[in-house]
Order: structure tokens, then sequence, then C-alpha cells
């Protein structure tokens, strides 16, 4: 599953936008109200709203495998980040074979590099936190997360990743996940961001049909 585009709202576009363009030295670009944030390979447009003030989104984004050291020293300088794993280093199970860095940003993101080293992207020159490949996971709050993981696999043949259970069931690959998680689950790392959901669009390559998990929440195919 390759996530090409994620649309999300947030009270101040223009803030969150500055906090990605400043930290990150990725591009934004402004069309009216909204921002398009470029990712590597996927893109982040930010909406003017205010849903759901204290809930969180979650956003993971793909950093070369080799590379988590550099990002965690460079994140550092640049915003606090959670405390998690070692020292700040998240090292997930087996069935992940992956480490991440969890950190915050304006209009209440719960955000994360995550290498993953089944990709084998090691870099060779120095790293930059301008370096993010795409996005790779996308946080979805749901009522039944099971029911919601049957249904993608049947719709579009998205596979579990992991078993799942009625509290957390990602669905997809190492190239881009879908994590459905109950609603009022606290994002990891922390003990008050919780998961409510919020209008959420999600461009998957591939995807042919639009569908709409709820009132918030659609998956469709990418925006261009």
């Amino acid at each position: 599953m390759r996530i090409t585009d994620v649309t999300i709202q947030v009270p101040d576009p223009n803030k969150a936008a500055q906090f990605f363009v400043e930290t990150f030295g990725i591009p934004g670009t402004r069309y009216g109200e909204s921002f398009t944030l470029e990712l590597g390979q996927s893109s982040l447009i930010l909406e003017q709203g205010d849903p759901a003030p204290d809930g969180y989104y979650h956003l993971a984004f793909d950093i070369p495998e080799n590379a988590i050291p550099a990002a965690l020293s460079q994140l550092r300088d640049a915003v606090p980040v959670l405390p998690a794993g070692d020292d700040g280093i998240v090292t997930a199970s087996p069935s992940w074979n992956a480490h991440s860095i969890y950190f915050n940003a304006p209009g209440h993101l719960n955000l994360e590099f995550i290498a993953r080293h089944r990709l084998q992207n090691a870099i060779s020159t120095p790293f930059t936190l301008s370096n993010i490949l795409n996005i790779s996971e996308v946080g979805i709050p749901v009522d039944d997360t099971l029911a919601v993981a049957s249904m993608l696999e049947s719709r579009f043949g998205f596979q579990p990743f992991n078993p799942p259970s009625d509290m957390f069931a990602p669905v997809g690959d190492d190239h881009g996940l879908l994590i459905l998680v109950k609603i009022g689950r606290i994002w990891f790392p922390t003990e008050d961001q919780p998961t409510t959901t919020r209008p959420l669009r999600i461009g998957i390559e591939g995807v042919q049909e639009e569908i709409n998990l709820d009132e918030h929440c659609t998956i469709a195919g990418p925006l261009r």
C-alpha cells in the first residue's frame, strides 16, 4: 500500500504549515486557506477547521532505515521529542522490524519518524530532516476495528499487518499502513493524547473507488 496524500483539518493551517516548512525544510504551497506540503513521495494537505480540539491525528513518516540516530539528534534541536523507548528511540516488535521517534506539531498532531529495516533504503549521504520519504502511516479511530479491517480487506485487498484486536488493527504493508484504533484509545507513547474522529481523507495508489468509513474519514484514489 502506498499512501499518496492525506488531507486533515487544523485550526491554523498557516501555523502548522510553518512548522513543517521551517522544521523539516520541505516545500509548502498555499492554496487559499489551505496548504499542501510535499513529504517525499506523499503530500499532506492542511485545511482550516477546528474539529474535536481535544483529539489528535497520528501520522508517521518513513525515513531512511539507517537514519534514526541522526534524526533524533536533529529533531531534538528543533522540537521536544516525546519520552519513550531508549532515550527517545522506540524499538518495535520483531514483526515490525523498525525503530521510531515520536513528537508533536501544531494542530494536535501526534507524529512519528519510522525507519523500516525491511525496506533497505539506507542512504550513504548525511541525513537531514528534509529526507522524509513518504507518509508511512495514518491513524484512523473507528468504533469497530475488526469490522473495518475486514471490510478493507474485502473491498481493497488490504491485508492485516499484525493479528488485529478490538483496540488496534494495522492493515497494509511496510510501504504504507492504516492504523485502525478504537475511538478513545490514547496515542502511543503519550498518556493524554486521545484518538478522536476528525476529518480525514486518505489517497491510496491503485484505489479506484471512494468509500466513507464514517462521516469523518474517506479513503479514495490519489488526488492527482
